[in-house]
């Protein structure tokens, strides 16, 4: 079974034309580098679920700033 990192690579390598040619390579490409620089959303649902239970919030915000 392949990873999702290399099924959307060949996804992206297959529209990689149609992106350039309507100037949204850029665009794809930094949101697609940027997506798992902060882990999958439910990832930082828990840590947020657990601050708010634990009654810091601001050690989640401090952690998550880049």
């Amino acid at each position: 079974m392949r990873s999702a990192a290399e099924v959307v690579g060949a996804l992206l390598d297959t529209v990689a034309d149609d992106l350039q040619t309507q100037g949204e390579w850029d665009e794809v490409a930094g949101l697609l580098a940027a997506s798992p620089a902060g882990g999958s959303s439910a990832g930082r649902q828990r840590i947020l679920a657990h601050a708010h239970a634990h009654g810091d919030l601001a050690k989640v915000t401090r952690r998550h700033q880049r």
